[in-house]
């Protein structure tokens, strides 16, 4: 006899595209009101040196989330299209996202010291990405686990 009080909604988010999605729209939603507050020019309640951190180095957080997640996106898909009928390790999709955060942050350090014609370098934007692909690779590590 099938349990009807049982729910759906555990089982959803135990599959590892839900808490990385949801740390997405989290990190989407931070940058956003970033940008909002100052744009505005408001004045945060932390140190001036702390808010000007936050306001102008901390842009690329965004950014070395957004690569990891995509990176390991568009890896997976086309994993089980190679090997349709195969489940694959958790050692196999953990170092898949391991190589897709360090993709990440090379992708930032990369962009952040060469200058060219489509970007202003700023190595001071560096760690901020870097934190934003190591926030990924933990979701990701303990949405897997």
């Amino acid at each position: 006899m099938v349990d009807s009080r049982h729910s759906a909604r555990p089982a959803l988010l135990r599959r590892p595209w839900v808490p990385e999605s949801l740390g997405l729209l989290v990190v989407l939603w931070q940058e956003s009101i970033r940008l909002e507050l100052r744009t505005a020019y408001r004045a945060l309640p932390l140190p001036p040196r702390a808010t000007e951190f936050y306001y102008y180095q901390f842009g690329d957080f965004v950014n070395g989330y957004l690569n990891a997640f995509l990176a390991d996106g568009l890896v997976e898909p086309l994993r089980r299209w190679r090997a349709p009928a195969t489940e694959l390790p958790v050692k196999s999709l953990r170092r898949q996202a391991i190589v897709a955060s360090l993709f990440s942050m090379l992708v930032i350090i990369g962009f952040e010291t060469v200058p060219t014609a489509f970007n202003h370098a700023d190595v001071r934007d560096i760690p901020a990405g870097v934190a934003g692909a190591l926030l990924y690779l933990c979701i990701r590590l303990a949405a897997i686990a």
